[in-house]
């Protein structure tokens, strides 16, 4: 990139960061607009689409002297767009909750399913693109059985049956009639077995509480759960990238963060071994985002000690390369017993015949013993490419 080209992006950058404070901070509007004759508007339009960020930039700058009206014209498409898929997503959620409350399984709102009504107060605002919802263990396969008969189909296939409930933290189902949707539904909050051995879900179902979400009752986590959730989520998922989703937290700490109990946060995020993501977002929010914390409570958060334990499984989540075999790996060294993970191991070295018949698309039963060992070798042959590219990584910075 030339160095207009490099200014350009700087601009837009820095453009969509002030409109998006404006909600908690609207004199940073008169700061945008000094940058209006500076920004590329194709480039920040298709940037904004791309990132779930152009129905909320529509919102702040319709009816607004701050940008081209084609820009705005690509910006309200944009809009249109999430209007239509929230409106039809937000009719099967509140019908999903229903069926799930009629049959005695209490279900928590996450995520974007619960932000949009929540905190944006127009879930048109929050792109989505599936339905994340929180349930007891115990009640899963009941709600995937409801589902199944409304629909739904499991996005995937088990390596053994009831493999996910053993080792995962979620089943996918996906629906498609009358459009294609996504229904997610966890009882770990993390995927890492390290996480759902030391987070206790039983702690975010007791900060639940009662809000309106796709026009019905619903539960969703309380705000202590929600920051923690969304903290994890953007660092250990997301490996802290994605503007969507670290607005989220920051548009939570602006708009409601003053009602946060910050002792109930530190005491949890050192019990769950969450202080590396919290850590981690509070720096984002003071140094992106213009929040202003009080010394003292920056001072607890940065001052909190991270265990080599969670450093080392926060390093294998957001290494940059990380094909299925090095996944495996490092989901089999965060289990927490010998028995664990001998069973976590022969699952995944030997699934069952009906699961490589599907996942190879083999002609008939007869090709699945030779399956098996291409298994292996794909499996060993991605790890070795990846440390190969990690060390070349590493030397050509040296």
């Amino acid at each position: 990139m030339n160095a207009a080209g490099a200014a350009a992006g700087d601009a837009n950058d820095l453009f969509v960061r002030l409109c998006l404070r404006s909600r908690w901070q609207p004199e940073l509007l008169d700061n945008a607009g000094q940058l209006a004759g500076v920004v590329d508007w194709p480039r920040l339009s298709a940037a904004a689409s791309a990132h779930g960020l152009a129905p909320l930039l529509y919102d702040i700058l319709k009816g607004r002297a701050l940008a081209p009206d084609d820009a705005i014209a690509d910006l309200q498409a944009a809009y249109r767009e999430t209007a239509l898929n929230a409106g039809l997503m937000s009719v099967e959620l509140h019908d999903v909750l229903n069926l799930l409350a009629g049959n005695d399984l209490p279900a928590v709102v996450l995520k974007g399913a619960a932000l949009g009504d929540t905190l944006y107060g127009n879930s048109a605002l929050r792109p989505m693109t599936d339905l994340d919802l929180l349930l007891h263990e115990a009640d899963v396969v009941r709600a995937v059985e409801l589902l199944t008969e409304r629909g739904y189909r499991r996005a995937s296939g088990e390596v053994w049956a009831g493999h996910a409930m053993q080792f995962e933290n979620e089943i996918v189902l996906r629906s498609r009639e009358p459009v294609p949707l996504a229904v997610e539904l966890h009882w770990h909050l993390l995927d890492s077995p390290f996480y759902q051995e030391r987070v206790n879900e039983g702690w975010f179902w007791r900060s639940a509480e009662v809000a309106s979400v796709a026009e019905t009752k619903a539960l969703v986590l309380g705000l202590e759960a929600t920051f923690l959730h969304l903290s994890a989520h953007y660092v250990l998922h997301h490996r802290g990238q994605g503007v969507r989703w670290i607005y989220d937290i920051a548009a939570l700490l602006a708009l409601v963060g003053s009602q946060m109990n910050w002792q109930e946060v530190l005491a949890r995020s050192r019990e769950f071994h969450l202080v590396f993501s919290v850590q981690e977002v509070v720096r984002e929010m003071v140094n992106d985002w213009g929040l202003v914390l009080p010394e003292d409570l920056l001072a607890a958060v940065l001052g909190m000690p991270v265990s080599a334990e969670e450093r080392r499984v926060v390093q294998w989540l957001q290494a940059e390369q990380r094909p299925v075999v090095q996944r495996f790996w490092a989901d089999l060294a965060s289990m927490p017993s010998w028995r664990r993970r001998l069973a976590y191991l022969l699952a995944n070295l030997f699934p069952s015949p009906v699961y490589m018949q599907d996942r190879y698309a083999l002609s008939g039963r007869a090709w699945v013993p030779l399956a098996y060992p291409y298994r292996w070798l794909v499996g060993v042959s991605g790890l070795v490419s990846s440390r190969r590219r990690s060390a070349a990584q590493l030397s050509s910075r040296e």
